[in-house]
C-alpha cells in the first residue's frame, strides 16, 4: 500500500488522456493528498487493520449527481485506489 501518495508514478487509465502540464499534475496531486488526509482524519478506513488482516476490506458506495464535483470525487477516490493507498 502507498504511504507517499506524491511520489507516485503511475497514471491511472482515467488520467491517460489528461493535460501533461505541471499545473494539472500539481492540482491532482493536491486534491488527492487532500482527500487521504479526510480519510484518515475522519478515521473512514483503518488502514492498518485492512492491511494486517485485522478487519475486512471496507467497501464504499460513491453517489453520483451529474454534476462536476461528484465526478471529481469519484476520480480522486479511483486514483487513490489505483495507487493502492485506498483498500476498497
Amino acid at each position: 500500500m502507498a504511504d507517499d501518495v506524491t511520489s507516485f508514478t503511475g497514471v491511472p487509465p482515467l488520467f491517460a488522456e489528461t493535460p501533461d502540464s505541471v499545473s494539472f499534475k500539481k492540482l491532482r496531486k493536491r486534491l488527492v493528498r487532500g482527500a487521504l488526509q479526510a480519510i484518515d482524519a475522519y478515521g473512514m478506513v483503518d488502514r492498518r487493520a485492512v492491511e494486517s488482516g485485522a478487519a475486512p476490506r471496507p467497501k464504499w458506495l460513491v453517489c453520483l449527481s451529474g454534476g462536476k464535483d461528484s465526478y471529481g470525487l469519484l476520480a480522486v477516490l479511483m486514483d487513490l485506489q489505483y495507487q493502492g493507498a485506498l483498500p476498497v
